[in-house]
């Protein structure tokens, strides 16, 4: 929900010093259509925005509902975001910042992946110091 990103960037600022970098994956068009000004705002306070394709859950895609319709709204505000039509390209763009999975459905692959490699990153690490 809009709100429940905006306070979880606002939380985010708080806590971390470094630049906010938000993955997004709505969930359904109708959700999407009803809210998509308020997602435009929400998404605006983050310092870099991904947007990955609409989770549909089955919906039919519905004309100025989709993600990219909310990538091409946030870009005309700010040249801050990037539509992304997978999961592994959003990944190799998204290192050394604090990172905000926000969304439904599938988009929780990408944090396991990342959560994998950062273990085995620090097993590496630890290795190197024994």
């Amino acid at each position: 929900h809009p709100s429940q990103i905006k306070n979880c960037i606002e939380a985010t600022r708080q806590t971390y010093k470094k630049k906010i970098v938000v993955l997004f994956e709505p969930h359904t068009y109708t959700r999407t259509k009803a809210l998509f000004n308020d997602f435009v705002n929400s998404l605006y306070l983050a310092d870099y925005v991904y947007f990955l394709p609409t989770y549909s859950a089955r919906e039919k895609a519905i004309k100025g509902a989709k993600s990219k319709d909310l990538y091409d709204a946030l870009v005309r505000k700010q040249n801050n975001c990037k539509y992304i039509k997978n999961y592994e390209k959003c990944l190799e763009e998204v290192r050394d910042s604090v990172i905000l999975i926000l969304g439904a459905g599938s988009i929780y692959q990408i944090a396991q992946q990342l959560k994998s490699e950062y273990l085995h990153n620090q097993s590496n690490c630890s290795k190197t110091l024994d």
